[in-house]
């Protein structure tokens, strides 16, 4: 039986300069996020600081287990780690650059927290293991994961906007993460890479484009690279078969030297799309062109009395009906 490792993070309370981290409602999001995607049984490494344990003991205890919903203590296949992200190798040189283009959009991003998943994932390859993959310590949530997704469907306040960031409703999806995802998963890469992208692209790609074109990192480029700004890989879950993994890893750490090097911080997804569109043969890939599922609208506007919000919702649920949603990929695999 092939074995699975799952390599994830979080960091707290690092809003603004020089990260630009998330707040307190997110911090909570990622707290019961990672006991759902725990319940899919497989090895997690989980890498968080210390300086903050206390409060996230606190939170679990006060709204897992006194609630009924989890005791983390019990989920034995996560093993917590300590780091800081001054353990990340790039964070000086990314300090540097943020302190010299202050109102530079591209740089005023948690840019440390992203690439480090990359490092913290090269980290925890071993001998033992077949497949490693980073997964977002957040990803299971209510903006990504219908109702029908989770085992009680019907529960209060799952899915809309009344709810509060500390209800766990908001973050048990039992039908995605349970201990079928991985191997399925496995089962759809086979020996490869996972290329689970978005035609949807928020990020500056073309910098990037230029740079590899100037910079003539792949030997066999040609101006312009065909496609190369229509799509991105996404950082949500990072990984697959051992075969291409540390090949995918060295051409992560090589590019983004070269873009420091020339003053330039792209987003993680878009280096690690660079690999993926000259290297398609290394990935399995799933492509979605919206984020929404069939229920975000009710989130987005529905339940409110405002006629924008209310004409927005419409808006949003035309584009889930009539676009391949992110969501589909665990139809794709054969999960739901």
């Amino acid at each position: 039986m092939p074995k699975t490792k799952l390599v994830t993070a979080f960091f707290s309370f690092l809003e603004g300069y020089p990260y630009y981290g998330q707040n307190t409602t997110r911090v909570e999001r990622y707290l019961h996020s990672l006991a759902s995607i725990a319940k899919t049984g497989e090895e997690i490494v989980c890498y968080l600081e210390e300086k903050h344990l206390e409060f996230y003991k606190d939170f679990w205890n006060s709204y897992g287990k006194e609630k009924g919903r989890y005791d983390i203590n019990n989920f034995t296949n996560i093993t917590f780690k300590y780091t800081t992200l001054e353990e990340f190798k790039h964070t000086p040189r990314m300090k540097e650059l943020k302190t010299k283009y202050p109102n530079n959009d591209n740089m005023i991003m948690f840019h440390e927290i992203d690439w480090y998943k990359l490092q913290l994932l090269e980290q925890e390859i071993d001998d033992t293991h077949d497949y490693f993959y980073w997964i977002d310590c957040g990803l299971s949530h209510a903006g990504l994961f219908p109702p029908s997704a989770s085992e009680n469907p019907d529960q209060p306040f799952l899915g809309d906007y009344k709810h509060y960031s500390s209800n766990y409703a908001m973050y048990d999806f039992g039908r995605i993460f349970n201990p079928n995802l991985f191997p399925k998963i496995n089962n759809f890469v086979n020996e490869k890479l996972l290329g689970i992208c978005t035609e949807i692209c928020f990020w500056d790609i073309r910098s990037t484009e230029e740079l590899i074109i100037k910079g003539k990192y792949f030997q066999d480029v040609k101006k312009p690279l065909k496609g190369f700004t229509e799509q991105h890989n996404i950082g949500g879950i990072i990984g697959g078969h051992k075969t291409h993994l540390n090949t995918f890893l060295t051409h992560f750490n090589k590019l983004s030297q070269i873009c420091l090097d020339n003053e330039l911080i792209p987003n993680h997804e878009v280096i690690m799309h660079s690999i993926m569109w000259h290297y398609p043969e290394f990935f399995e890939q799933y492509k979605f062109r919206t984020w929404y599922h069939e229920k975000t609208y009710m989130t987005m506007g529905a339940l409110m009395d405002d006629p924008l919000w209310q004409a927005n919702s419409l808006k949003i649920k035309k584009e889930a009906e009539e676009e391949v949603q992110f969501y589909g990929f665990f139809s794709k695999i054969g999960l739901v």
